[in-house]
């Protein structure tokens, strides 16, 4: 499972059971597990991985992210075998947490609020990859802005496109004028 950072559900959280997990931020992903030592052992011998004694746990690069998998098994097995934790609390979970990423509210029908679509966002281009359910624009929506009550408005996800997404979107917006921001 390589890791690509343009897939709209690449993990933010992955749990292997209640005491080995991983939470990705934007350069590494980092791997809790209780202190043992030969689950210590096992992290200092994979060669990417380094400690942060702040958060105490083990740094790995995000792209890394079969790596990561394979540690979190191994460390799993370990604590296993020494009867700190039990095979049946095993259960992989890989896991998108969109809450965790950016966001804006756009109205519906916007050309930028369609997946794919790359747009100017805080000087950078980005690309939409997830748009949410539509909703009226109100002050108990959480909408400050009277402009824009009583429109309607969806919630847009994106990230930073990267430049073959752009050049593809270009293309497409050529044929398409209305696409372009």
């Amino acid at each position: 499972m390589p890791y690509d950072p343009t897939d709209p559900d690449r993990p933010d959280r992955i749990t292997l059971s209640p005491k080995v997990n991983a939470i990705r931020s934007r350069s590494s992903f980092a791997v809790g597990f209780p202190y043992h030592p030969p689950a210590v052992a096992e992290a200092r011998a994979a060669g990417s991985a380094r400690y942060d004694p702040s958060s105490r746990r083990w740094l790995f690069p995000v792209h890394h992210l079969d790596a990561v998998v394979t540690l979190m098994e191994r460390i799993h097995a370990i604590l296993v075998r020494d009867g700190i934790e039990r095979a049946e609390d095993r259960s992989l979970r890989i896991e998108a947490d969109w809450t965790l990423r950016p966001s804006a509210i756009m109205e519906a029908g916007d050309p930028r609020t369609d997946p794919g679509a790359v747009f100017n966002m805080g000087g950078r281009p980005s690309i939409a990859e997830r748009v949410g359910e539509a909703f009226t624009g109100s002050r108990e929506a959480g909408i400050l802005r009277p402009d824009l009550h009583g429109r309607e408005l969806v919630r847009v996800w994106y990230r930073t496109a990267m430049p073959d997404e752009i050049a593809a979107f270009q293309r497409r917006s050529q044929h398409e004028p209305d696409l372009m921001p």
